[in-house]
């Protein structure tokens, strides 16, 4: 009897790690980690203007909202993020403008690279273009050369 409750006790603590372990890994990598645009709280920074750019810009120079995003280009929560402004830019075409900074975070091995190679864009005059071209091509930096990333950019040189 004694072997048997064992036994039954152990089955049950191991069903119960699965369910933790899969709860754990859910809550901080599943969908969701972002809250809704919609309660996400914008932050007033006095002497924003310096962080402005506009060859790192996209959208109308008459826009009545400036957003300043921080990037990384291997950041999987950048990548839900920059859908997100991708929406609100669809959803309001003439009042938002969006400017890029770059913020690579050393636990990304290829992030600095990344931005780098958007700088060397942006000297192109195609920064936008090529800042789409790595979220969109996301899994792919660090494995393909940045040459295929420019060529999706249709950068000339």
């Amino acid at each position: 009897m004694n072997e048997r409750m064992s036994n039954s006790l152990t089955v049950l603590m191991v069903v119960c790690a699965i369910i933790v372990t899969a709860l754990l890994v859910r809550r901080e990598f599943g969908a969701g980690r972002l809250p809704p645009a919609s309660r996400i709280t914008p932050i007033t920074i006095e002497n924003w203007e310096s962080l402005y750019d506009p060859d790192r810009s996209i959208g109308i120079e008459s826009a009545t909202t400036i957003v300043i995003e921080f990037v990384d280009y291997q950041c999987p929560f950048c990548a839900v993020a920059e859908r997100r402004i991708q929406e609100l830019r669809g959803r309001f075409p003439g009042d938002l403008i969006v400017s890029y900074r770059h913020f690579p975070l050393s636990i990304h091995p290829h992030a600095m690279a990344a931005a780098i190679a958007s700088e060397c864009a942006r000297d192109q005059g195609v920064f936008i273009a090529f800042h789409e071209a790595l979220f969109a091509n996301q899994a792919a930096i660090g494995v393909e050369p940045w040459t295929h990333f420019a060529e999706l950019a249709r950068i000339p040189d």
